[in-house]
């Protein structure tokens, strides 16, 4: 993407634009959208948002970092978006959503699109397209399956020094046989967006290892041994019955932290 330095006129006033001012000549993946400067960030959030109910105005924000969007300032220091910066985002969006690419692979994706280049946002992962069409880790996901190492890079494009980081964190882990969850191509972009905000990943520790000792708790409660009691013989269809009961008081507690973090935020001043 050309960087060309120019002021735009608009309602609000001059607005110092960094590549907003005219569309590169070699430019045609948004040929005939405007890049005219004119919404501002919550004009964007509230227009996408009815696609991605998700979106917040600090999420718009996020996209600035790896230079996906690059919105123009108003003389008073304001972001100004244009029709073009929102059909990056909705690319940028679509991409994260449907093929959980990181933000750095479109990033790189865009740029390519704007330089020109026929793109298949597939490109990156289509070793992992089943023979349904689906991604192989989606129909895994269904059936139960793991996942292999080489699998989980390649849908979530992280490098294996980002996956031993994120191991040694303690915010994913393989099974003994060395495989991984599927939902493990879920969990890496959120991980990677925390990071990339600034958070460092060995601060996320306490995340997993809250998590641990919940379950760790609900098991010995469910199992009698929580004060101490030495487990009595269990069948096999008590067992089956406790971890189901298990899996149910992990989903409320998860919702159960997810409404306290939203309740606290909201008394944040």
């Amino acid at each position: 993407m050309s960087a060309v330095t120019a002021k735009v006129e608009t309602h609000s006033g001059p607005v110092q634009s960094a590549a907003h001012a005219a569309a590169p000549a070699e430019e045609n993946w948004l040929e005939g959208v405007s890049h005219k400067p004119k919404y501002t960030i919550s004009a964007v959030t509230k227009k996408v948002s009815k696609e991605f109910p998700a979106l917040s105005v600090s999420k718009v924000r996020y996209f600035e970092k790896p230079g996906i969007l690059k919105p123009a300032r108003s003389a008073s220091g304001y972001r100004k978006y244009s029709d073009a910066d929102i059909e990056r985002l909705r690319y940028a969006l679509t991409l994260q959503r449907d093929y959980c690419l990181p933000l750095h692979k479109i990033a790189e994706q865009i740029e390519e699109l704007e330089s020109g280049a026929q793109v298949s946002p597939r490109d990156a992962v289509m070793r992992l397209v089943g023979e349904g069409g689906k991604m192989v880790y989606e129909e895994k996901m269904q059936t139960g399956q793991k996942i292999t190492i080489r699998e989980l890079l390649d849908a979530t494009g992280i490098s294996r020094q980002e996956l031993d980081m994120y191991g040694k964190a303690g915010l994913i882990r393989p099974d003994m046989s060395g495989l991984y969850s599927p939902k493990a191509v879920h969990l890496i972009p959120t991980v990677k967006m925390l990071t990339d905000s600034g958070m460092p990943v060995e601060k996320l520790k306490i995340v997993a290892t809250t998590a641990d000792r919940v379950l760790d708790y609900l098991e010995r409660i469910l199992a009698g041994t929580a004060n101490g009691q030495q487990p009595a013989s269990v069948s096999p269809a008590l067992r089956a019955k406790q971890l189901g009961k298990v899996k149910d008081n992990a989903q409320l507690v998860s919702h159960l932290f997810g409404y306290i973090v939203s309740i606290r935020l909201e008394e944040l001043k």
